[in-house]
Formats: structure tokens, C-alpha cells, sequence
């Protein structure tokens, strides 16, 4: 069967892997589980919304893992494992295992596969083990296709007995990079972003402000000092519009654009509140600003525009 597009698919029925399937939900992994026959009982949200540019792309379940239904499915992604190569990658990482829990051996294995995938069903050599790991691929937002780590564990009941597979993923940068690029990003933001990763038109709020008398500023103070003033000037605003529920917009010298997108905020009137909130907000903070820069409160001083529109 499908899952339902726009609502996140519910646990496996075997306590062992709805177990597994709340864990790599919660700590929000990409992770497909199967059962012990390789068919599909649950895919992460996370997954699914990377894959499906913010929406939840469908995912068939109940179906093997690399049978027919999965592999037409994935054709009709944006990103991911949207190819027969891309997908037979996956299959030729864990296909020892594939072949070691199919009853039937290669015989079974080749017909339950899609067509793409037969002839590599010859070259798999079955393997039992706990956990292993492969590289991937899924073709990026750019069209280019990455590298994705694929760890695969195996999950078992409390007797001991296999009750199916986590196929866990991960961006191609080690976690390093990515701690790195997440602890530079308020995670609030983040999950805003992911409402507008397809373009379209949506009410929203609009907050401009701009820096009054900056070439006055910029004579005033050395070169180093007013780029200073200018950075604690955009973390400041960028905090204050996250706080209110915003969307940072583009920064262009020391003019600053937000956006309260009604969807995000809950209602039109919601949105505007929370602009108003964020402009508010700002002009408390631009004392504290100031003081960092070793100027005068009344010197540094924002011009705000609000606006309504699409």
C-alpha cells in the first residue's frame, strides 16, 4: 500500500521495530525500516521531507524493499535515490543480507525485485551479519549526485530472533562539517526554511529596517570597527526575527528584510503581530548594540518600513 502523503506513517506493528522506528524518528535520522522479509514498514518524516523538497514525498509500504512499487516511487522524486542506478547502489550495499533473509533464495530474490535489479541479483553473495555499512547515492538539489554513508543494523526481538533491518543515512559531510554549519543556525529557522523550499505565493508580513546616518558612522570609526557594528547590528536583527516566528531575509549592507509568512504564524493577523513584535524587539536591543561599538545610544538608530503583501 501507499502511505498517505501529508501525514507522517505510522509505527510497525512488531514491538521490536516500532521501537527502532520511534527512536530514528525522535532523534530525527533518515532511516527507512524493513521487516525480515525486506518489506517497507516505516520511513522517517525527515527523509521523506528532504526528498520531497518540504513536502512528505509518498513512500510505498508493506511492498520489498526493491521490488516494483518501491522503485517507480522513487522515479517520481525530485531528489534522492530518484534512479534505477541510484537505487541499485542501495541494493548492491545490502544485497547479502537481501539475499540471506529471502527464503528462496537468488531464485525468490529475482522476482521479487524490480527488472533493473535482476541481473545484479546474480553477482550478490549472501551474508549474515549484525550490521555493515556501504556508500550510497542521491542526486542533490543541483542535480549532481552525492555521496550518502548507509549504515545498516539489524534489528531483533527480545528472543533474539531477526525481526527486520534500519537503513540509516546521512548527508555526505562528516558530522564535523555539520555540527559546524548547525551550531552557526538557530534550528527554528531551519524548519521555517523548509516551508519555503518550494517557490510560490504566500501572505506575509514584511519588516525593513535600515541603518540611519551610516556614512557619518563609517567616517566616525575605523574600518574594522564599523564592519563590527554592522555584524552585531544583523546578528541582533536576525535573533529578534527568529524570536518573533520570522524568516531572515537577504542582508545588504547594513539594511535588514524579514518575513512573517501567515502559513508559518498560524493566521494573517498572527503574522503581522509577530513583525510588529520583531520590529518592537529590535529597537530594545539597539542600546546593547551600541554599547558593544563603544557608541552613544542615539547613535545608532534603525529606520523601520513595515508592509503587507505576497
Amino acid at each position: 500500500m501507499k502511505g498517505t502523503e501529508e501525514e507522517s506513517y505510522p509505527l510497525p506493528d512488531h514491538p521490536a521495530l516500532a521501537e527502532v522506528a520511534a527512536a530514528l524518528r525522535n532523534t530525527g535520522h533518515w532511516a527507512i525500516v524493513v521487516d525480515d522479509r525486506w518489506r517497507v514498514v516505516y520511513v522517517t518524516d525527515e527523509l521523506r521531507l528532504s526528498f520531497g523538497n518540504g513536502n512528505l514525498v509518498d513512500f510505498p509500504i508493506g511492498v520489498h524493499m526493491f521490488g516494483p512499487e518501491v522503485a517507480t516511487a522513487l522515479r517520481d522524486w525530485r531528489f534522492g535515490m530518484n534512479s534505477a542506478e541510484l537505487h541499485c547502489m542501495n541494493l548492491a550495499g545490502a544485497g547479502g543480507l537481501v539475499l540471506n533473509d529471502t527464503p528462496g533464495g537468488r531464485d525468490e530474490l529475482a522476482e521479487l525485485v524490480d527488472p533493473s535489479m535482476r541481473d545484479l541479483v546474480d553477482e550478490l553473495t549472501p551474508v549474515d551479519s549484525s550490521a555493515l555499512s556501504f556508500t550510497a547515492g542521491a542526486t542533490g538539489m543541483s542535480g549532481k549526485v552525492h555521496d550518502i554513508p548507509v549504515f545498516v543494523w539489524r534489528v531483533r526481538d527480545h528472543d533474539g530472533r531477526l525481526a527486520g533491518t534500519a537503513m540509516i543515512t546521512k548527508p555526505e559531510p562528516g558530522m564535523t562539517a555539520l555540527s559546524a554549519l548547525g551550531s552557526n543556525s538557530d534550528p527554528r529557522h531551519l524548519d521555517r526554511m523548509q516551508h519555503v523550499a518550494r517557490a510560490g505565493r504566500r501572505p506575509a508580513a514584511v519588516l525593513f529596517a535600515d541603518l540611519e546616518a551610516s556614512s557619518p558612522l563609517a567616517r566616525q570609526l575605523s574600518t574594522a570597527s564599523y564592519f563590527a557594528l554592522n555584524r552585531r547590528l544583523v546578528r541582533a536583527a536576525d535573533q529578534c526575527v527568529i524570536d518573533a516566528g520570522g524568516l531572515v531575509g537577504r542582508h545588504v549592507g547594513d539594511g535588514v528584510v524579514a518575513f512573517f509568512l501567515a502559513e508559518i504564524s498560524g493566521s494573517e493577523s498572527a503574522a503581522a503581530r509577530a513583525c510588529i513584535s520583531a520590529a518592537r524587539a529590535l529597537g530594545h536591543v539597539l542600546n546593547q548594540v551600541a554599547e558593544s561599538s563603544d557608541l552613544e545610544a542615539g547613535e545608532v538608530v534603525l529606520r523601520f518600513g513595515l508592509h503587507w503583501g505576497s
